[in-house]
């Protein structure tokens, strides 16, 4: 877990960028950062969140949810001018250590499969969801949104 309280420094033109688990402090910065993306839910208590910072500025966010003994990756948002990058990329194996703690499912745009493919989600039925995400993922379509259902096994120590 050591991986989860370092920092990890990027220098991007002559803006120094870390990525760390957000602090409670952050909050408030991390849910202007969604609503600015158009994301429509903000930073809820039973999830981390993991954030691209130049200083206390958000330009990226990822969240984990765990419930009902699951993992729930959430909210992957990078900042315009940091996608198709790598940046993504380097979020998301931040958290890995997290995802391998217990299984995992993401309910990402579909164009985004192979994005999370690369640390091991794999496409799968909606209906094999468990029940509260299934309802999440009917609500999610009924709001337009073109999504598909993915899982990750957990990976023990």
């Amino acid at each position: 877990m050591s991986a989860l309280s370092s920092f990890l420094h990027f220098l991007i033109g002559k803006v120094t960028m870390r990525i760390e688990e957000a602090s409670q402090e952050l909050k408030t910065n991390v849910n202007e950062f969604y609503r600015s993306m158009g994301y429509h839910s903000g930073w809820s208590d039973n999830e981390q969140a993991y954030c691209f910072l130049a200083g206390n500025v958000v330009k990226g966010c990822v969240k984990v949810e765990k419930v009902h003994g699951v993992h729930m990756l959430r909210g992957m948002y990078l900042e315009k001018n940091l996608q198709s990058k790598g940046f993504g990329t380097l979020l998301i194996k931040h958290i890995e250590p997290v995802l391998n703690e217990a299984t995992s499912y993401c309910l990402p745009f579909s164009h985004l499969s192979e994005f999370y493919a690369q640390i091991g989600f794999e496409k799968i039925p909606s209906e094999s969801l468990p029940d509260f995400l299934i309802t999440r993922f009917k609500k999610y379509q009924e709001m337009g949104h073109k999504i598909i259902a993915m899982k990750r096994k957990k990976i023990p120590l």
